[in-house]
């Protein structure tokens, strides 16, 4: 590890894992690559070297990285959980992104 100084300037990016399309209803998108690859490359672009993106969600929903098992509606969160792929798989492509950018998650 070198001894440089870490400083912390940079973004909160919500829309990296998860995009609200909609101010007024619950309405989210997976994100695509290549508005993974636009955020991520804005950040290092304006010299950021950090991207913080809000936390995975977790509901009932389709549109969530954790949900409970189908057919378990109101399981409590100690139940069975199912990964969505599909979400996980922006995930992915962010890490990977981020990694080949130089800009830290």
């Amino acid at each position: 590890a070198d001894n440089s100084t870490f400083t912390f300037i940079s973004f909160n990016v919500p829309n990296l894992l998860r995009v609200e399309t909609s101010s007024t209803s619950s309405t989210v998108a997976v994100p695509t690559k290549e508005e993974i690859w636009d955020l991520l490359c804005s950040i290092q672009q304006m010299g950021g070297k950090v991207a913080r993106a809000y936390v995975l969600s977790f509901g009932d929903g389709p549109g969530v990285h954790v949900q409970r098992a189908a057919g378990q509606p109101g399981a409590a969160p100690a139940d069975v959980l199912w990964l969505n792929e599909t979400w996980f798989a922006a995930l992915d492509t962010a890490v990977e992104a981020a990694g080949l950018l130089g800009v830290r998650l």
